[in-house]
């Protein structure tokens, strides 16, 4: 899963895209937070968390909540 995410967040950030990039930042952090690598889980919980601001995804600042 982990390359998958990664590989949709680069193309989402080539596009433009910043709410998909924000989901694909939660679902990375959700995966690093499920094994145990909590650093890199919460840089990206963080990033996630400003691109839902910045684009007033409410659903996603609530999926970003829950990672806490």
């Amino acid at each position: 899963a982990l390359n998958h995410y990664q590989a949709s967040l680069d193309l989402r950030r080539e596009i433009g895209d910043g709410r998909g990039e924000g989901w694909m930042l939660q679902r990375l952090s959700s995966v690093y937070a499920a094994k145990g690598i909590t650093d890199l889980a919460s840089s990206y919980a963080n990033e996630a968390r400003t691109l839902a601001e910045e684009n007033d995804d409410a659903e996603l600042q609530q999926a970003c909540s829950e990672l806490s």
